[in-house]
């Protein structure tokens, strides 16, 4: 259902290229077209094709034919997109596999539209050292811990963040940039640190 700037039916999403299983898919507007942010690494983005009131035909814009080398893994989206001076923000997922069971880590990343880059910040993002270990509740009996980044927005002097812990907790947290991205800031250009 769309939800801004009025609120809209929901659209049925029309993929010919989707796959069996799929993770998140991070919707936004450049140059007055929408598009989705698809795959991560490698990069992959959908274009809007066709619309009506019902729904949305995508296509395939742009796509990498190499991984990231900043990104190791499976990496997937976590969080929608947060526009910021041109350059859109998300945290990103990162599944580590640990004795048959699987550890999810944050990690804030910024894809440069013009540029078709992505760029990892520095840190990986955790709830707490404590959270690593899980809970002793578990409704996922493959999940060892997580700590799942669902909202995000930036702006100018901090980024909120919004997070599940090991789906038995949540909460919102404020930041300074630096402190989820590293020394190199979140304003600076996106390079291909890879």
């Amino acid at each position: 259902m769309k939800i801004y700037p009025e609120i809209g039916s929901p659209k049925r999403i029309v993929y010919k290229k989707r796959k069996k299983q799929e993770r998140n898919w991070a919707f936004f507007s450049a140059e007055g077209e929408i598009y989705a942010l698809y795959w991560v690494n490698p990069l992959k983005i959908l274009k809007v094709k066709k619309m009506n009131s019902q729904t949305w035909e995508m296509e395939d814009y742009f796509s990498e034919k190499e991984k990231h080398k900043g990104l190791s893994g499976e990496f997937t989206i976590g969080t929608q997109l947060s526009e910021w001076k041109g350059i859109y923000y998300f945290i990103g997922h990162q599944k580590i596999k640990l004795l048959r069971k699987k550890i999810y880590l944050g990690k804030m990343c910024a894809l440069d539209f013009t540029r078709k880059k992505i760029r990892p910040g520095k840190y990986w993002l955790i709830h707490s050292f404590q959270s690593l270990w899980g809970s002793k509740t578990k409704h996922n009996r493959n999940l060892f811990s997580a700590t799942y980044f669902s909202g995000l927005q930036a702006s100018s002097d901090s980024i909120r963040l919004g997070y599940g812990v090991n789906d038995v907790e949540s909460g919102f947290s404020k930041h300074q940039p630096e402190e989820l991205w590293g020394p190199m800031g979140v304003g600076d250009s996106c390079v291909d640190r890879g």
